[in-house]
């Protein structure tokens, strides 16, 4: 797919520019965090400096398919009662308002095909901004439907992706789409994010440390033994690292661990001694006998009796040890928190090396990704401190694992 730059003269083009409004929200819909959709601003401006016509299409959520493959409401189902619900409405007023507050003006339409929009999109003029309603309402979106690609096609002359989050997904709005357009590229967003994990991708003689926490590790091992091939060294932390441990012959009390997995660890770690990469896991940890804000932690050092007791974050010992590693890499990816950063007492972890990173950024390129990173880079603070952010955690890990769409 091109770059956005290389299209030609845009000058009253409709443009179908998917994007990742698919921002937390909090219960009644206001948005707890901008990061993807202030993402979406660089692209929209660019094109209607152009002078295009520019229709935002996005998923939110898995709601239930409502809407069939015409446009049509399912069952008998009631717009008022069984599409459009408080949280909804309250989530796009805010992405509206949020536009708004950053010079774009934005119509929201409460359907995704159909007469309905065709006549909005006759009626455009240059550098107008419409967003549809999310496309996940219809059956046709996830299953990547002809008959909705078509429709959703429908009097666009171009169809731009900068959806970085979903463009691992072949659904119709970032996939299908694509056959009955003529014209395709990619947006800004799009082409930042390949820019800098290429450089983890095409980097021969860098030295490049990955730092993959989170809880499981069955929900990222294909991205595991894909950055054997591309890192020097790789830090394991969070909930996944039980799995390591235990598989090493270390005790972690009633830690989630993941008992069926530690054949495969046993032989990933072989894999990486074999060809030379260094597996960093934690020396020290900090335990509780229950996750809350009350909870009595104490630390171990790892081969430590845990008893009764749950890991739930690095000890001091682990984040100086993992801080000397990252110091002497080139390039650093950091995805997943190393503990239960939400709760206090098990926060140290992830905090510590959070604020490592941004530092480190002023002389080494640091790439963070998946939502609970950001949720943590955004809670310290740091979020222009870093190389770059990425606004796809399980895309990210997709594009590094070798698996992309674009």
């Amino acid at each position: 797919m091109n770059n956005i730059s290389s299209l030609p003269d845009l000058k009253d083009k409709t443009i179908l520019l998917r994007v990742d409004l698919n921002v937390p929200i909090d219960n009644v819909g206001n948005i707890t965090d901008t990061t993807r959709l202030i993402e979406t601003i660089p692209t929209i401006k660019y094109l209607q400096e152009r002078n295009a016509k520019i229709i935002l299409v996005s998923h939110f959520g898995r709601p239930k398919a409502i809407y069939d493959n015409d446009g049509n409401v399912i069952d008998g189902a009631t717009h008022k009662s069984q599409i459009i619900s408080v949280k909804n409405t309250n989530m796009f007023k805010n992405i509206v308002e949020t536009y708004k507050e950053n010079d774009i003006l934005v119509k929201k339409l409460n359907k995704c095909i159909g007469n309905t929009v065709l006549n909005e999109i006759s009626n455009m003029s240059q550098k107008d901004v419409i967003l549809l309603e999310n496309v996940r309402y219809y059956k046709g979106e996830t299953s990547n439907d002809p008959i909705f690609c078509e429709n959703l096609a429908n009097q666009i002359d171009i169809f731009v992706m900068d959806a970085f989050g979903t463009s691992h997904r072949k659904h119709a709005s970032t996939y299908g789409v694509r056959n009955y357009i003529q014209t395709s590229a990619m947006g800004l967003l799009m082409e930042k994010e390949i820019k800098y994990l290429d450089l983890i991708m095409k980097s021969s003689n860098k030295k490049i440390t990955a730092i993959i926490g989170g809880s499981k590790v069955s929900s990222k091992f294909d991205v595991l033994r894909s950055m054997l091939n591309r890192c020097n060294k790789i830090i394991i932390g969070g909930g996944m690292a039980n799995t390591f441990l235990k598989a090493n012959g270390f005790d972690v009390g009633k830690s989630l661990v993941e008992d069926d997995l530690i054949p495969d660890v046993k032989a990933f770690q072989e894999k990486a001694k074999e060809i030379g990469v260094r597996i960093l896991l934690p020396s020290d940890i900090v335990v509780a006998n229950e996750i809350s804000e009350n909870a009595y932690t104490h630390i171990l050092n790892v081969g430590e009796n845990c008893d009764d007791l749950m890991i739930l974050d690095i000890g001091p010992n682990s984040i100086e040890y993992f801080k000397s590693h990252l110091q002497r890499s080139d390039i650093i990816v950091w995805n997943g928190p190393l503990g239960v950063f939400e709760i206090e007492p098990f926060s140290n972890g992830t905090k510590e090396i959070a604020f490592m990173l941004s530092e480190l950024s002023n002389e080494k390129t640091v790439i963070a990704g998946g939502g609970d990173s950001i949720a943590a880079i955004n809670e310290y603070n740091l979020a222009g401190k870093y190389s770059h952010i990425s606004t796809g955690g399980g895309a990210m890990l997709e594009y590094l694992d070798g698996n992309f769409l674009i």
